[in-house]
């Protein structure tokens, strides 16, 4: 995840990470499907980041998440 946006997740609701995540998720699909692996993993590993914050600020849990991909 670029350092930059660290202070914007911070502060972020569930539903700004939500959308965060759905975002850099279709950034990641973007790039694979470009044929530019490199930027879609450095977008995979910024979305488990922010995943990982959204886990946190539900206590543990992202069955929200779950709900979503496919």
């Amino acid at each position: 995840m670029w350092k930059t946006a660290e202070p914007i997740v911070a502060l972020a609701n569930r539903s700004q990470l939500e959308k965060m995540i759905a975002e850099v998720e279709n950034k990641m699909k973007k790039a694979a499907k470009d044929l530019d692996f490199i930027t879609a993993a450095q977008f995979r590993d910024e979305m488990m980041a922010l995943r990982k914050t959204f886990r946190g600020s539900l206590g543990g849990s992202d069955a929200g998440l779950r709900s979503q991909e496919k």
